[in-house]
């Protein structure tokens, strides 16, 4: 089993219209003039992250450009009406439901939105590829709560006592 590792590049990307084309990648499949190197580091994932994406699923997978699919759990299951509800058959569903189209047009499945290794497991053995284990928001709130707890726990006894009570003074 392989799983993949991504740093961020976004290239300006447009959803094509009726009758017209979209290249999310760099010059000449693209808009933007970057070697060709840059373009064979770019993958390009369409998220699934409603029902009528899931749906459309595969005449999105079928997008000329598009290396995969990701399926974003958290909004997914609120567009279902269904927030939060992670461990319900829908979430099985879905999953077998992106790894079954992303084979068949030979693209990698990712996903995220899934709150706990367990269930991130879950996604892994479906068949997801890329997985996303955290947000952003996720990331910064845990390492903000760590740099708290470390902070807290190097202060001598007594000095959260005095800065409360030279606080309440001030007012």
């Amino acid at each position: 089993m392989h799983v993949l590792a991504a740093d961020g590049l976004v290239p300006q990307f447009d959803l094509a219209g009726p009758g017209g084309r979209s290249w999310p990648h760099f010059s000449p499949d693209g808009s933007r003039i970057v070697s060709a190197y840059e373009n064979g580091a770019v993958m390009v994932f369409c998220m699934i992250e409603s029902r009528e994406g899931l749906d459309r699923i595969d005449e999105i997978a079928a997008v000329p450009g598009v290396d995969g699919l990701y399926l974003g759990l958290g909004d997914l299951l609120a567009d279902m009406g269904i927030p939060g509800e992670f461990t319900g058959p829908e979430v099985g569903d879905a999953l077998r439901t992106l790894v079954d189209v992303t084979r068949q047009h030979g693209l990698v499945a990712g996903s995220g939105g899934a709150p706990s290794p367990q269930l991130q497991l879950r996604a892994i053995a479906a068949g997801v590829r890329f997985l996303m284990t955290s947000s952003d928001l996720g990331l910064i709130r845990s390492g903000a709560d760590r740099a708290r707890r470390e902070l807290l726990a190097g202060l001598p006894d007594g000095i959260l006592a005095d800065v409360t009570a030279g606080a309440e003074g001030s007012r």
